[in-house]
């Protein structure tokens, strides 16, 4: 596929939604297809980070609510009695929601520009053969990085509440150090180290019963263990497809445990959800009947809680141009012990705040940055705030292109930077720049104090006070 394919067609797409809205339909079919055709295309030759994105938004925003609106309305009664449906028409929706989503796209997939900082070929086969021989002399490191990630998992529930969010991070160079173990040449039991963490990541999942960083860390993981390798079209396809399976295999099994394990209890979680997992992956009956599919609908159709914004904003309260979001957005660049009571990352807030809805200590929603934006600025201040957020997140993706000429190893910590943005569209625009920034600076906090974990030696102490001019 050529490259500028995707971007091209967003525009298209975006332009033509703001005349023909008629076509909002085959405007969502035609940008998802593209989307999915460019993620699939970009496995083997590069980094399929912002592909996924762009499809996660797409089917989120686009694909499910018209599932919504044919399928899971009013006449299906889970949808009615529960209230899950569409509140505002499609006639409405659309139009703000696609241009808002092309828009976003667009801003993202724009083509990274110079050779020698692409994320995909022939640039990133130049990063990784370089991340190779910088690794070649580092066969411990992987380990080294692996070894303090885990400490800080062990450590966190031990520490106190103020040290816990910066274990957490620490936590995420565990993702990193499988891309420095995977790519370090002639690594002895890579293949045991990489299945081991993949298990524990696993058990850990189902003994919370949250899959989240399975998946949405998973999608840009496997893509780097799939650069350089030549995959046929149809074998692309079959493994998307068995992703789905497994995915919606692995939702649909996970309401259905949380469900025994809170009700009922159990005294092994894991022979539980295995048992579970194999009986609906037999059964497969997500996938034939619609009332078993209604749990997945009503996860990855974030247009629910879209629209409930849409439907409350200006209705019953004016657009605030502006005024929560524009805290939430300095609240993300200045540190708590400047700002004590800054807003935090908060659903619930949000949830009661633009879409009118309280929710429960167990309940996890938010209304993404798209509600955020309609809600404080209304259609057209909305796209343009969207298509502003998916520039920012394009300039940071770059920029990490753009160190990694003089430092390679900074492209294995895409996955750590990017895993909250992958899946932001249900999340807020604070989540988004607080992961951006925050791990940005812990990453630049450990260049300092660790510059082996960049690839970098430690500059000796003369040299340092010659650089500042000390004597």
């Amino acid at each position: 596929m050529n490259k500028v394919l995707p971007t091209i067609t967003y525009l298209v797409a975006f332009l033509t939604s703001l005349v023909f809205h008629e076509m909002s339909r085959f405007l969502v079919w035609l940008v998802f297809i593209v989307a999915l055709l460019a993620m699939l295309d970009k496995l083997g030759k590069g980094i399929a980070l912002r592909e996924s994105i762009a499809v996660l938004y797409i089917l989120t925003c686009l694909v499910m609510p018209i599932l919504g609106y044919d399928y899971y309305n009013k006449s299906f009664r889970l949808a009615r009695v529960l209230g899950y449906t569409m509140s505002v028409p499609e006639s409405i929706y659309f139009p703000y929601v696609i241009p808002a989503v092309t828009a976003f796209c667009f801003a993202l997939s724009f083509p990274l520009q110079a050779k020698d900082i692409s994320d995909d070929v022939p640039g990133i086969t130049t990063v990784i053969a370089r991340i190779r021989r910088i690794l070649d002399g580092e066969r411990t490191l992987g380990i080294v990085i692996m070894s303090v990630g885990l400490l800080s998992f062990l450590l966190n529930t031990v520490l106190p509440v103020s040290l816990r969010y910066i274990s957490s991070i620490l936590f995420f160079t565990c993702f990193a150090s499988l891309l420095y173990i995977y790519y370090t040449p002639n690594r002895p039991s890579r293949s045991a180290v990489l299945l081991s963490f993949a298990g524990f990541i696993i058990l850990y999942s189902i003994s919370i019963g949250m899959f989240t960083i399975v998946i949405y860390m998973g999608i840009t993981i496997s893509s780097f263990f799939m650069i350089g390798k030549r995959i046929a079209l149809w074998r692309k396809v079959a493994m998307l497809l068995s992703a789905v399976l497994l995915i919606i295999v692995l939702q649909t099994t996970k309401f259905t445990f949380r469900s025994i394990v809170f009700n009922v209890g159990t005294d092994n979680k894991v022979k539980l959800f295995g048992s579970l997992f194999v009986d609906n992956l037999r059964n497969a009956t997500a996938l034939q009947d619609p009332q078993a599919f209604w749990s997945i609908y009503r996860r990855t159709n974030q247009g629910l809680i879209i629209s409930d914004v849409m439907s409350r904003f200006p209705m019953l309260k004016p657009h605030d141009d502006g005024k929560v979001l524009f805290q939430t957005v300095l609240a993300s660049f200045i540190p708590r012990f400047l700002w004590p009571d800054k807003p935090t990352a908060d659903g619930r807030f949000n949830m009661r705040y633009y879409a009118g809805k309280n929710l429960n200590e167990s309940t996890s929603m938010n209304v993404g940055p798209i509600g955020e934006a309609y809600a404080s600025f209304g259609v057209m201040g909305g796209i343009t705030f969207i298509f502003l957020i998916g520039i920012f997140v394009r300039w940071i993706y770059g920029r990490v292109f753009v160190i990694a000429r003089r430092m390679p190893l900074i492209v294995l910590w895409i996955p750590v930077m990017f895993y909250q943005i992958t899946y932001s569209a249900e999340t807020d625009t604070m989540q988004i720049l607080n992961s951006l920034i925050k791990i940005s600076f812990m990453m630049a906090l450990i260049n300092a104090v660790v510059p082996r974990w960049f690839g970098r030696k430690r500059e000796k102490a003369p040299a340092r006070r010659m650089a500042l001019g000390l004597r």
